[in-house]
Order: structure tokens, then C-alpha cells, then sequence
């Protein structure tokens, strides 16, 4: 048997940002059109590309569920990066320094899905900058 590590990324950000459509763009292999259906809790779904493997933990964009950090530590337990995604870049630092306060140094790509064209390539964005830093 052959074993493959797979990386464990967050995914983090406002509640209606577009975390759930970036990960089904990707999976799907292009821009594919769903209603719109929030995130419960914490959700995880595994995606390659580029010879990349991660599972990205998509963690809920529901203010009450992030504002708790009994929850968060729990979800970044072996996070090995985080893909924040907000609606607008003015919340990067609210996310920015609750990764900080839970998990230190490790490398976070902020990206505000909204401002760009609904292509596979800027859904691949993020997860391809944050494996750079891996």
C-alpha cells in the first residue's frame, strides 16, 4: 500500500463568501452554478491538483461559530496553512488574528473570492499560493 500525505488546510472566512463554491468549482473541474446552502459546523472535502493533495476543512462562516474559540482550536488541530475568504479585504485582520491566537506562525492566504471572475484558475488561486509555502 502506498500512503499519501495530504495536507490539512483551513478554510475560514465570512459567512457568504464563497468558501463552499470554490471547493465545488474545484472538484467539479469548472465553474458550476448551486444555490446557495451554508455551511453547518465544519465540512471536509479532499481536492488535487498540480500533484497537490489537500484536505481542506471548510469551518463555517456563521459569526457564532467563529467567535468561538473552544470550537476553532478544535478545527485546526494538524492545520498545516489557512485560506481566508472574505467578502471584503477590511475583515482579513479579524481572521488574521484568530489564527494567530490559535495556531502561531503558519502560512495564510487571504483572497476575496467576489472580486474576481468565477473561473477554475482563481478558485485554484489560493490553495496553489498556499502550497508554495508549504
Amino acid at each position: 500500500y502506498i500512503l499519501y500525505k495530504m495536507s490539512k488546510i483551513m478554510l475560514l472566512g465570512s459567512e457568504g463568501g464563497g468558501k463552499t463554491q470554490m471547493l465545488i468549482d474545484i472538484q467539479r473541474g469548472y465553474p458550476y452554478v448551486t444555490e446557495y446552502n451554508p455551511t453547518l459546523g465544519v465540512s471536509s472535502s479532499s481536492i488535487e491538483f498540480d500533484g497537490q493533495k489537500m484536505i481542506v476543512w471548510e469551518c463555517a462562516g456563521n459569526p457564532r461559530l467563529q467567535s468561538n474559540p473552544k470550537f476553532l482550536s478544535k478545527c485546526f488541530i494538524g492545520a498545516v496553512g489557512v485560506v481566508i475568504v472574505c467578502n471584503s479585504p477590511d475583515e482579513y485582520p479579524i481572521y488574521i488574528q484568530k489564527v494567530i491566537e490559535i495556531c502561531g506562525n503558519i502560512p495564510v492566504i487571504c483572497y476575496c473570492v467576489k472580486s474576481q471572475p468565477r473561473t477554475l484558475e482563481n478558485s485554484l488561486f489560493p490553495f496553489r499560493s498556499i502550497a508554495t509555502l508549504l
